[in-house]
């Protein structure tokens, strides 16, 4: 049986139209072919957790403890479980993991604290930062030191937990979070992780993966069936956005 990592994969939420019905819209990227876990597959960002995720200097630039957003509690009720809770040291690496992920793979820095001199940094000027940290030039923790920043991870919900079947070659441990970015934020995708990119509407993703125009993991596929099926989607804009 393969042994089991862990991982973080983030929603990331936009708004569209406040006028239309369905307010959501969500990044999606393809996987390379040349990937060895889910190669071509659509998906949100992420990856496995890192050594450096968990250093204990994080707990100086982490104001807050993690969300869990009652909204997609359904995520947890699945086949795909992972029982044990993480401690709060987990979920705080956990998080760490997510916001690096989406750093390198789309250039956008989510869960910037509101004090920070400049939050939802235009991702061009992070452009260097980013492939020093590819190159391994840097560690993440390095950058976010450079740069001054605190972290508020009360933006970022957790939304489920799923565990990779024994029968997959390579198993993740993987936490779902889901967080709101600005409407103008610029995605810069990495062009060795992301073949294609897109802001979809739930039901939408939901109905490309029900044609077969896209393949997906089941996890994946529930969160775009429980998004698509919420009745509410403004109270998850607010909810994400007040804190």
């Amino acid at each position: 049986m393969a042994a089991i990592r862990s991982a973080s994969s983030v929603i990331l939420v936009r708004e569209m139209n406040p006028t239309n019905e369905n307010l959501l819209q969500i990044y999606t990227i393809v996987r390379p072919d040349t990937m060895r876990f889910l190669p071509g597959f659509t998906v949100f960002p992420g990856g496995a957790s890192e050594e450096d995720d968990h250093r204990p200097e994080w707990d100086d630039i982490v104001l807050s403890e993690m969300n869990q957003h009652p909204l997609l509690s359904e995520l947890a009720n699945s086949e795909w479980d992972v029982m044990d809770q993480p401690s709060k040291k987990k979920n705080q690496a956990s998080v760490i993991t997510a916001i690096r992920e989406v750093f390198e793979e789309t250039g956008a820095l989510i869960g910037q604290h509101t004090s920070s001199d400049s939050p939802y940094a235009d991702p061009q000027r992070l452009i260097s930062y980013r492939q020093a940290l590819l190159n391994q030039e840097m560690t993440f923790l390095d950058m976010i030191k450079a740069l001054r920043i605190k972290l508020d991870i009360q933006q970022i919900c957790y939304a489920g937990r799923r565990l990779t079947p024994p029968f997959s070659p390579i198993r993740f441990n993987t936490t779902f979070f889901v967080t709101t970015v600005p409407a103008q934020t610029q995605m810069l995708p990495s062009p060795t992780e992301v073949t294609a990119d897109a802001w979809l509407e739930p039901s939408l993703a939901s109905g490309l993966w029900e044609r077969k125009e896209i393949l997906c993991a089941p996890p994946t596929r529930e969160c775009f069936t429980a998004l698509a099926q919420l009745t509410d989607q403004k109270r998850l804009l607010q909810k994400l956005w007040q804190n």
